[in-house]
């Protein structure tokens, strides 16, 4: 029988603020932007590369204003809520009600309008909305230390962790990762 795992660092919740989180801001380039940058290229390719252009400059923009007013709304309902627990054998991660609420919520508008894509992407978000990775598992963290923020990684097609500290529980926090995780 294994020892109960020992807990490194207490168990904290935090509220994260996101319409004006670098970290937040830093991910848009990655999870839309390259997607739209792909088809603006592949009208290009099609059309003519001002159409492509014109697409991919357009969807941007669009996006970030999508993602603005996202980030404005999850804001003005309280923030996302997050819990963490970091023990020696990893870190383990959930979202809070609001979040939940959301998924489930979007779950049912999405079988009430009949919409299966709605409810596939609900049943992701929640799938999603808790996460453990054991220390062995880790092959890469940042840290960036302006945001008290430290990222978790178990490979390369693996989703992150992303670890919001508080300012009292950062230090400790940025130094049990860096002793844990593989250089």
């Amino acid at each position: 029988m294994r020892p109960a795992p020992t807990i490194l660092v207490p168990p904290w919740t935090l509220t994260v603020r996101v319409l004006f989180n670098s970290v937040t801001w830093r991910a848009f380039p990655l999870v839309l932007g390259t997607p739209i940058v792909l088809v603006g290229a592949w009208v290009g390719y099609l059309a003519t590369w001002r159409d492509g252009l014109v697409v991919a400059t357009g969807g941007l923009a669009g996006l970030a204003v999508l993602w603005a007013v996202a980030c404005l709304v999850i804001d003005l309902a309280g923030g996302l809520q997050v819990a963490y627990l970091m023990t020696s054998e990893g870190i383990h991660f959930a979202s809070g009600w609001g979040a939940r609420a959301a998924a489930r919520g979007a779950a049912g508008a999405g079988m009430l309008a009949g919409s299966m894509g709605t409810v596939g992407a609900a049943l992701l978000a929640r799938a999603e909305q808790e996460a453990s990775l054991e220390w062995r598992e880790v092959r890469r963290f940042r840290i960036v230390e302006r945001a008290r923020y430290v990222e978790v990684k178990a490979g390369f097609f693996s989703k992150p962790i992303g670890i919001y500290c508080t300012q009292e529980n950062f230090p400790v926090v940025r130094e049990v990762v860096r002793s844990r995780a593989p250089s």
